[in-house]
């Protein structure tokens, strides 16, 4: 068995996944940018230009105790859904599952910045 070559194939792979999980954190992070900045802020702190006029106030995710499948099934429903503000739009019309998942995963990590 060629040592070498099982390296360089499983180095081309990590490398290849690691391309990929950051693809889908920029995407996540320009789809944030694009849907939800507005209310929640460039940083996720529930500070956007918007705060000022709902009631109650978006979200901070930096202190959110949510766990990953309620923020999926807020995106994807809309606060309401799980009783949480009516402000809070359901996006499953506008982005795709897996869109969803990667949005929500992204908030998901600002938890601890």
């Amino acid at each position: 068995m060629n040592t070498g070559r099982i390296q360089t194939s499983i180095a081309v792979t990590l490398l290849s996944l690691s391309f990929t999980v950051h693809s889908e954190e920029l995407r996540a992070r320009a789809i944030f940018e694009e849907k939800c900045v507005l209310c929640h802020g460039y940083e996720g702190k529930g500070d956007g230009r918007m705060q000022k006029l709902l009631d109650p106030p978006p979200s901070n995710f930096h202190i959110s105790e949510l766990s990953l499948d309620s923020m999926v099934e807020i995106i994807t429903n809309g606060g309401e859904s799980v009783g949480r503000s009516i402000s809070m739009p359901p996006w499953s019309s506008e982005l795709t599952e897996l869109e969803i998942e990667m949005v929500a995963n992204y908030v998901f990590g600002l938890r601890n910045h």
